[in-house]
């Protein structure tokens, strides 16, 4: 009897484990709509969040999570929304606009709670920058000094912007308009990147790249852009404005496009050498790869690349199946040479609005979003070198096609900054904790 009994046992943990995979789906205690998350990376396996709450959806906070047991979490503004968050060393550094319709800008030190907002000095009278929403932000350290660079918007377009903290009160700001619409930003080992299009101006089928030196204060140099012929008609290229871009190593960067053409709906993925943007001033494109959708697409939300594993994670939403829209996890794998096709990871939980994508730990990635019933937030993590199994996930491959790569017009514009000095007063939080259950796995 002692043997059926064990016998038993046994074949009762097979079936519970039978279909689980590598994905774990949890959820969390606290409740609200999920906007953002990033790697902490001094802290391995914990991630930073923004999130606002469920009953105004006008307080935001900021949250630093493990994604299995806990989230701890403080409130950063009210009457604001939060665009863009990026974290160095222990501070999370975060932008967006007030209601007031002020450009805002601020940083959290994780291990402190303290918080310095500033949302006068893009208003500010005696230099009159007139950002109104500060949208895409990176950011480094030049000399010592964090510095946060990136775009916003302006009654009259876009500018960009240059912000040094110099002291932890004190900070200087350059900016300068911007000649095209500035869709994402990212950094180098030597370069700061802009990307746009030329839509702001009524031109489409074209793409901008524009790179500065990091080591230089932005728009206090000649820096050239670089416009690239992608969607000419019938095409329409970067369709809705879609685009991101990465950086790859090597000074070298990346960039991801939607598509429209002839009904047939896809990406696009380019690299562009930056080695000698400032040597010869140019920067060609090497590379082109085309992945077709069997049905259309529906947003774009993050772009990440691992340089170890050269592999890139596009997080973006499509039909999978004629009217069924799924949030998915392209997984684009480059380690063998340009892969045959590329696998779509989809999770099978109904209700749950995914918002954002972070690369996590060594190898793996982790969606972050919420139910939409309880507003409580999920997280959706797994590895990415491995094929979606078990009963949290499901897979669509898609097959990948070569173009050819396309030569730059440059535009050599004039150097015209402006500058302004800047504080900012400290605050200090105290954070809440909440507990994390588990969905699926």
């Amino acid at each position: 009897m002692k043997k059926v009994c064990i016998l038993f046992v046994f074949c009762l943990l097979w079936f519970c484990s039978f279909g689980q995979g590598t994905a774990y789906l949890t959820k969390s205690h606290v409740s609200g709509y999920s906007k953002l998350i990033r790697q902490y990376s001094n802290s391995p396996g914990q991630h930073v969040v923004i999130f606002t709450d469920d009953v105004t959806d006008t307080k935001c906070y900021i949250g630093v999570t493990d994604v299995y047991t806990d989230i701890n979490y403080v409130q950063i503004c009210d009457m604001c929304a939060i665009y863009d968050l990026e974290v160095l060393g222990d501070t999370a550094y975060f932008c967006g606009q007030t209601f007031t319709n002020k450009g805002l800008l601020g940083w959290l030190d994780l291990q402190s709670w303290t918080i310095e907002i500033d949302s006068a000095i893009f208003t500010d009278s005696s230099c009159s920058p007139g950002i109104t929403s500060v949208d895409n932000i990176e950011v480094f350290y030049r000399v010592g000094n964090p510095t946060i660079v990136g775009y916003g918007k302006k009654a009259t377009g876009y500018a960009g912007f240059d912000y040094t903290i110099v002291t932890p009160s004190s900070c200087n700001l350059w900016t300068d308009d911007l000649p095209y619409k500035p869709l994402d930003i990212t950094l180098t080992n030597q370069h700061i990147v802009f990307s746009g299009d030329l839509s702001s101006g009524g031109v489409l089928g074209k793409m901008v790249i524009q790179p500065f030196l990091k080591s230089a204060i932005l728009f206090t140099m000649t820096a050239p852009y670089y416009i690239y012929s992608v969607g000419p008609a019938p095409a329409d290229e970067p369709y809705n404005s879609h685009l991101r871009i990465v950086d790859i190593g090597n000074d070298v960067v990346t960039t991801l496009t939607h598509r429209l053409e002839a009904g047939v709906y896809g990406f696009v993925l380019r690299e562009f050498d930056l080695s000698q943007a400032f040597v010869s001033y140019n920067v060609p494109m090497t590379s082109a790869h085309y992945v077709k959708y069997n049905y259309s697409i529906g947003d774009l939300y993050d772009f990440r690349y691992n340089v170890p594993l050269n592999m890139y994670t596009l997080f973006q939403n499509y039909e999978l199946t004629p009217s069924d829209y799924k949030d998915v996890v392209t997984k684009i794998d480059f380690s063998s040479g340009t892969p045959s096709t590329v696998e779509s990871d989809y999770h099978n939980i109904p209700y749950q609005d995914m918002v954002s994508m972070s690369l996590s730990d060594s190898a793996m990635y982790v969606v972050y979003g919420y139910d939409m019933t309880s507003k409580a937030f999920v997280f959706w993590k797994d590895y990415q070198k491995v094929s979606a199994s078990g009963r949290c996930l499901g897979a669509d491959f898609l097959p990948v096609h070569t173009l050819s790569t396309i030569s730059p017009g440059i535009v050599v514009g004039t150097v015209a900054g402006t500058y302004c000095p800047g504080s900012t007063s400290p605050q200090t939080r105290t954070p809440i904790n909440k507990r994390i259950y588990n969905l699926c796995h």
